[in-house]
C-alpha cells in the first residue's frame, strides 16, 4: 500500500476555460515534455510489488513461476499506458492550458521539478535526517514548510490518496468476485460484502490519516531542498496556476485509472489461481 502512497506524490481542481479540446498531437507533446513514460514505469513497478505481495498472501503463490507470469501479464506496459491515457483524457484540460503547461514544463525550472518528481522515491530513500530537518523547520514555521503545506492544500493530496486507495481496493474486490470493474447494481450479497470491505478500509485509512499527511508534508518539504527562497516561492505560485491544477487533476485521473485496472486484473488473477489449486 505504501508504494501506492509514494507514487501519488507526483504532479485538484480542473479548469475548463479557454475552449478547445487539445489535439492528439498536443497531448503527445505534453506527455513527452512531462516525461510520463517514466511515471508509468514507476507505476508499473509499484503495481508489481503489490501483485507479488498478493502472491505471498491471497494466492499463496510465493516463488510460483505461474504467479510471476501472471504478474507480468497483468501489468503489460502498453495496457498500463492505454489505461493512463484514457483516464488522463477523461478530465477537462483545455488546449490553452495544455499549451501553457507544455511551455512551463519545458523551462529549466520545469524540467528540474520534473526530475525531482520522477526520482522522488530515490530521493526519499537517500534523504538522511529528513524527519528531523522537517521537525526543526516546522518549529520556526520555515518558508519551505509553509510552501509544502500550501501546495499540499492546493493539490488536496491526502484526500486524493484516500480516494485512490479505496478505488483500488474496490477494483481488486470486483475482479476477485468476477464482477465488471464499473459494475452498478451488484447483487445484494456482493454489494453488502463490498460495502463492508470498503468500510473497513475507510476506518483504517482514517486511522493512518495523520501518517499519510506527514508523509506528504515531509516529501513536499524535500522537493525544495537546495532551492533559493525565490525558487520556493516560484514553486508555490506555479501550483496555484489553472494550467498546473488542470495538469494535476488529469495526471491523478490517469494514474487512478491505470492502477485500479491493474488491481482489478490482480483480483481476477488471484481468483483464477485459487481455482487451480
Amino acid at each position: 500500500m505504501f508504494a501506492r502512497i509514494l507514487l501519488c506524490l507526483s504532479l485538484l481542481a480542473a479548469s475548463v476555460a479557454q475552449g478547445q479540446t487539445p489535439s492528439s498531437d498536443l497531448v503527445n507533446e505534453l506527455f513527452a515534455v512531462a516525461r510520463f513514460e517514466q511515471n508509468l514505469i514507476n507505476l508499473r513497478n509499484a503495481a508489481m510489488v503489490d501483485w507479488r505481495e498478493s502472491g505471498e498472501t491471497a494466492a499463496s503463490a510465493e516463488h510460483d513461476p505461474r504467479w510471476e507470469q501472471a504478474v507480468l501479464d497483468g501489468n503489460d506496459p502498453n495496457q498500463i499506458a492505454a489505461d493512463f491515457r484514457r483516464g488522463f483524457l477523461s478530465v477537462p484540460f483545455s488546449q490553452g492550458d495544455m499549451q501553457i503547461a507544455i511551455a512551463e514544463l519545458g523551462t529549466p525550472f520545469g524540467q528540474r521539478l520534473t526530475d525531482i518528481g520522477v526520482n522522488i522515491a530515490d530521493l526519499l530513500a537517500q534523504a538522511e535526517g529528513l524527519a528531523g530537518a522537517f521537525a526543526a523547520a516546522e518549529l520556526t514555521n520555515g518558508r519551505r514548510v509553509v510552501a509544502a503545506d500550501r501546495v499540499l492544500a492546493l493539490r488536496g493530496s491526502v484526500e486524493t490518496q484516500i480516494a485512490f486507495q479505496l478505488a483500488s481496493e474496490e477494483a481488486y474486490f470486483l475482479g476477485l468476485r468476477g464482477q465488471y470493474i464499473n459494475a452498478v447494481g451488484l447483487d445484494d450479497d456482493v454489494g453488502a460484502e463490498l460495502g463492508a470491505h470498503l468500510a473497513e478500509w475507510e476506518i483504517y485509512l482514517e486511522d493512518i490519516r495523520p501518517e499519510i499527511t506527514l508523509n506528504y508534508r515531509q516529501t513536499f518539504f524535500l522537493v525544495t531542498e537546495g532551492f533559493t527562497p525565490e525558487e520556493v516561492d516560484a514553486w508555490v505560485i506555479r501550483a496555484e496556476q489553472p494550467w498546473a491544477q488542470a495538469l494535476e487533476a488529469a495526471f491523478q485521473a490517469g494514474y487512478v485509472e491505470a492502477y485500479r485496472h491493474s488491481m482489478y486484473r490482480q483480483g481476477q488473477a488471484v481468483a483464477a489461481f485459487d481455482a487451480m489449486q
